[in-house]
């Protein structure tokens, strides 16, 4: 994670590439539906899967 803003409930996320979704290095930003997430911290790697949104 490279940032994390709380009150928008927003995770900033510097990826590498994802070859499988032939997908280069990126930064994006995410919405967050655990509330537990943001206490990671900023700066901590974490491990996410992407999927299809409502």
């Amino acid at each position: 994670m490279k940032k994390i803003n709380n009150s928008a409930g927003k995770i900033t996320s510097k990826n590498a590439p994802i070859l499988n979704l032939d997908m280069d290095a990126v930064t994006m930003v995410f919405l967050f539906a655990d509330p537990a997430l943001p206490q990671a911290g900023d700066g901590r790697a974490t491990r996410s899967r992407l999927g299809p949104t409502a």
